[in-house]
């Protein structure tokens, strides 16, 4: 590699000067253009935004411009409740969160910033290229192209398919170049910015430049290019400025829940760097881990080729290459070490994996940033500047410009297959997303309820963002979220007391709640005389106090599923219990319960029940009335049920206008068990009654 040199290929008040700044601007916005289109531009566009990591951002984003100012500045309470919340952990890049909710009240309804960040990773992407190639060569033709390879490199465009934040790889790069370019004016002042910048972007983009600028440090106080006074100030003042961003950012928000599983799963492949992963039009795909897509670090075949010219060329002119690793020794040793960290100590080449067990030295690290992969990110853009610069030293100008230019083209040709994944982008404007929550009721109930939850809470449930965008549209609050962490303490807290509402029915008369199947049948048990369960658009829905809302149950109509009125009463009929409840058609009680015997059995209930029953008898039917329609009949409602031959639990909901307290099941085939030739047994025989429960309801499927 050639000395660096800090040639700007133009000095103040030359006629190049204005065109030199103008050029990564002009790569950077071709870029865009050429990669996602321009369609993410128009601020109240958020049709790309509606799914994976994407809806994360925006809805934490809706949350936090429609909620209060805070102290701290940066929590978002209403997006998870106890869980605990933060702008910085539901990803929305809090540096222009906080900037625009400044503004709330002048921006459009529909607003999204994400598109100007996607601009912006663009453009400063290429900036940054286009001045760390300003190291390697003094030529301008030669830093475009250069530029060009950082402003398309795959990492940075990859993550712009989902996790919109990690695409601001340009801080990697501006750490870099503040590293390299030295000596550094403002470097104080620089490097508070950046690492002030990075937390308040990702904090995975954070450590990384954390990592850059103590390694840079070093290697300042290591070649007396600074003195140790200067070095602790700089420490001091960076450290303090880093302390007080991230607080008031809210990093601080959670408490025992920064640690997550994924450590050795989500790692870098040592097969990355040539894994196209679906990036090439060329090269295959390798096998790799599950997780290995952290760890995307494909370099692209024209950067492949690029190495291979510099490779050819160090071997051919060996220039003088020692006295720049000398003075950059600690960034280098740095970027290896996080390589390493990349690996995870999981290490993988291809579907092979090799556990070498030093996470136990990492002292719970691991478990923070535990999608590992990532950090080789500093790493493959030194590797880029290293590859760009042995071409540049060891070929004459003009060979250097036609290498790098014939390398960028296929670069551009064969990882232009990746961009596919990036089609979101270019679809076609929307300042609303598509869901199935279509139904009025979810308009009649704004302004009645101030808060949705789900029963049991979870974080990023099964439709999560659905309703998570109902919850922003309506302003409730809502722990129907996807948070990167959550509050351990604060979340344990609300399991417990979802738990203590579906034994108790103590349900918040302001707070709508979506049920999970597995709660259902829990919750009817215990709903409250003045509140009903509706099935809407698919979702069980419980509406406390739904009664007092006439435009909430006319809205529900036919979807309303159970309205709880009344009493709620279960009988068991094992060793004779409640068997005076059994006043016609009935065998002799034994341990278990009792059997039918004939073609008609009644039970007579011993209150009158409200217009609407719910009926669920426990037993089984015996012979051939297994699996056959049993008729039950209350006044002039009937229906019917079916039984297996084992003990099974089935409900029926029935009509009683009348106020009828008299059950009777019709048996279609009675039989005895000696006519079926098992035993002497007469008794005509149907359906072996365990227990029953009748639930009281003022309507019921309307």
């Amino acid at each position: 590699m050639a000395a660096p040199t800090m040639n700007d290929g133009g000095r103040k008040g030359e006629p190049l000067s204005p065109l030199v700044r103008v050029i990564p601007v002009v790569i950077g916005v071709f870029a865009l253009a050429l990669v996602t289109g321009g369609k993410v531009l128009d601020p109240t566009n958020v049709a790309w935004l509606q799914y994976g990591d994407s809806a994360q951002h925006f809805l934490g984003w809706m949350f936090y411009r429609l909620g209060p100012w805070t102290f701290p500045i940066g929590l978002n309470p209403a997006y998870g409740l106890e869980m605990s919340s933060s702008i910085v952990y539901s990803d929305s890049i809090p540096l222009l969160a906080i900037f625009f909710k400044i503004f709330e009240s002048h921006l459009p309804e529909s607003f999204q910033y994400f598109g100007l960040w996607v601009l912006a990773c663009f453009v400063l992407q290429a900036w940054f290229g286009f001045k760390l190639a300003r190291i390697v060569s003094p030529d301008l033709l030669v830093r475009a192209l250069i530029c060009t390879f950082f402003a398309i490199a795959p990492p940075m465009l990859f993550r712009l398919g989902g996790h919109l934040a990690l695409a601001g790889h340009f801080l990697i790069l501006a750490g870099l170049y503040s590293c390299l370019a030295r000596p550094l004016r403002r470097r104080i002042l620089v490097w508070s910015l950046l690492i002030a910048v990075a937390a308040l972007v990702h904090a995975y983009l954070l450590l990384m430049l954390l990592v850059i600028w103590g390694a840079g440090l070093f290697d300042r106080v290591l070649h007396r290019e600074t003195d140790l006074r200067r070095a602790l100030v700089e420490c001091a003042t960076v450290i303090g400025v880093l302390s007080v961003v991230a607080w008031q950012a809210g990093y601080f928000a959670v408490s025992g829940g920064t640690a997550a599983w994924g450590y050795g799963f989500y790692r870098m492949n040592l097969l990355s760097p040539v894994d196209p992963n679906d990036w090439s039009r060329v090269l295959p795909d390798l096998p790799g881990g599950g997780g290995d897509g952290e760890g995307f670090a494909y370099f692209g075949l024209g950067m492949l080729m690029l190495f291979g010219a510099g490779g050819w060329g160090l071997l051919m002119r060996r220039p003088p290459i020692i006295p720049v690793l000398r003075r950059n020794i600690v960034l280098i040793a740095a970027a290896l070490l996080l390589t390493v960290y990349a690996w995870s100590d999981q290490i993988g080449v291809g579907f092979h994996s090799l556990d070498v067990g030093y996470a136990g030295w990492l002292g719970g690290i691991q478990d923070t940033f535990r999608a590992t992969g990532r950090f080789f990110w500093p790493a493959y853009y030194l590797l880029m500047l290293a590859g760009a610069a042995a071409v540049t030293a060891t070929f004459k100008p003009t060979l250097a410009r036609w290498i790098l230019g014939l390398c960028l083209i296929v670069q551009i040709w064969d990882t232009s297959a990746g961009w596919r994944a990036l089609q979101g982008y270019r679809a076609e404007p929307a300042t609303s997303w598509e869901t199935q929550l279509s139904s009025p009721f979810w308009t009649v109930v704004d302004g009645r309820y101030d808060t949705l939850r789900a029963l049991p809470p979870s974080n990023r449930q099964e439709s999560w963002s659905q309703f998570a965008a109902l919850a922003a549209s309506l302003g409730m609050a809502s722990d129907i979220v996807y948070l990167a962490r959550i509050d351990e303490p604060g979340f344990h807290q609300q399991v417990a007391r979802a738990s203590a509402l579906i034994e108790s029915g103590d349900f918040h008369e302001s707070t709508l709640y979506i049920l999970d199947e597995s709660v259902v049948e829990r919750v009817r048990r215990v709903v409250g005389p003045n509140d009903f369960i509706a099935n809407v658009d698919g979702f069980h829905v419980l509406v406390p106090n739904g009664l007092d809302c006439r435009p909430c149950l006319d809205s529900a109509g036919s979807a309303i599923e159970s309205i709880a009125s009344g009493r709620v009463e279960d009988w068991s009929f094992a060793n004779g219990s409640n068997y005076e409840l059994l006043v016609e058609g009935w065998s002799a009680p034994e341990s278990w319960g009792v059997w039918s015997d004939g073609a008609t059995s009644r039970i007579q209930l011993p209150f009158a029940p409200s217009p609407n029953l719910r009926l669920t008898i426990s037993g089984y039917a015996y012979g051939p009335n297994a699996g056959a329609d049993i008729g039950v009949r209350i006044g002039r409602s009937s229906g019917t049920l079916r039984l297996s031959a084992t003990p099974d639990e089935v409900a029926l909901d029935l009509p009683n206008p009348d106020g009828a307290s008299t059950i009777e099941l019709l048996v279609p085939a009675p039989a005895s068990p000696s006519s079926l030739g098992e035993g002497e047994d007469q008794r005509k025989l149907g359906v072996a009654l365990i227990s029953l429960r009748v639930q009281e309801y003022f309507s019921q499927t309307r």
